[in-house]
């Protein structure tokens, strides 16, 4: 993981509970990468070394074999210390390292499977993929597989204006869904990514009423206040299109399948199986 703003985890992390899907995985996300998990090679018998990057505990949650191993990794020990349960499921053995993604504290060769959750987007710019890639193509067996989900934005840039429209219709399913189109149509190139700060300002240039919107669409206040945590914020996320995360992919892996999940934007993300070449 890129070194990121310790403050804009530690204020994410205090509003956890009001982070919901898409922006953290469903229950239909986990499902799929349960069972692609299933159908590798991870169920081949043998104890396997699971990598998790970050510590989401919908991913920590599943139902992992027993005779698994499972480490996790991640760079912000706020998060770590606000997420980690040890022994998650009763699995044989689990440990959290402090760590970067791009400079992992393993071994080559060593894992069996590596899975993440917005792994790419997190990155500050297109620049550190190759580097992601080539750092888990080396800690991954010869037989091992990766499973990631991305968030990926549309060939054709939304306009502002669009989905502001449905936003004040009532046409879009929850705030995080909005914020996270909202990020997408900012993003002026990929290598630069887009600043949180500049999706706040957008949105408080926009003048809606936090209050009247949660009134008029359902809404809670706390998840629409969400957005308010990315104010000053200098942290970058980055959001390639299905073709630039394949492109990115393809020196280093092969692609086995692309799952869209069946939810309000889960066409935007994809979860693909990879093996190394």
């Amino acid at each position: 993981m890129v070194h990121q703003d310790v403050s804009y985890w530690s204020s994410n992390l205090a509003h956890w509970h009001n982070i919901k899907s898409p922006l953290r995985p469903s229950i239909i996300d986990t499902a799929i990468f349960a069972d692609l998990a299933k159908n590798s090679s991870l169920n081949n018998g043998c104890a396997s070394t699971i990598l998790m990057l970050g510590v989401t505990p919908e991913i920590a949650s599943i139902n992992w074999p027993s005779a698994a191993t499972l480490i996790a990794v991640d760079n912000n020990l706020t998060m770590i210390k606000g997420l980690w349960q040890t022994n998650p499921r009763r699995i044989k053995q689990s440990a959290v390292i402090n760590g970067d993604w791009l400079h992992l504290p393993l071994a080559d060769s060593s894992i069996d499977l590596v899975i993440g959750d917005g792994s790419f987007n997190v990155q500050n710019s297109s620049d550190k993929y190759p580097i992601f890639n080539q750092e888990i193509k080396r800690v991954l067996k010869a037989d091992g597989i990766l499973i990631l989900r991305h968030f990926i934005r549309p060939v054709v840039q939304e306009s502002l204006h669009s989905i502001f429209s449905e936003l004040r219709h009532g046409a879009i399913g929850n705030f995080h869904i909005f914020k996270w189109r909202l990020a997408m149509a900012l993003q002026p190139s990929l290598a630069s990514g887009v600043c949180l700060n500049s999706i706040w300002q957008t949105w408080d240039n926009a003048q809606i009423n936090p209050e009247t919107l949660a009134a008029e669409l359902g809404w809670p206040i706390d998840e629409i206040n969400t957005i308010n945590h990315h104010a000053g914020k200098k942290l970058n996320f980055t959001f390639p299109t299905l073709q630039e995360i394949r492109l990115s992919a393809k020196p280093y892996f092969s692609e086995v399948s692309c799952n869209f999940p069946d939810y309000e934007l889960g066409e935007r993300c994809p979860i693909f199986l990879y093996q190394g070449l």
